[in-house]
């Protein structure tokens, strides 16, 4: 059976990632910030964007 990945340690540093913006989220929506839909305030969310590209360069260095 081949791997998926080369190095999927690298994998386990998306867990802290991924909760930070949890919790990122968490804190905006108790401070009243999120007043729309937040799939809509995620799309337009610039540090989202940022936290998803450390997602897949994450992703990529597991790959390789």
């Amino acid at each position: 059976m081949p791997l998926l990945y080369r190095h999927p340690k690298f994998l386990w540093l998306l867990c802290p990632l991924m909760l930070c913006w949890i919790f990122r989220l968490w804190m905006l929506v108790h401070r009243g910030l999120i007043s729309e839909d937040p799939v809509v305030f995620v799309a337009k969310d610039r540090l989202t964007h940022l936290i998803a590209l450390a997602a897949l360069g994450l992703l990529a260095c597991a790959t390789r």
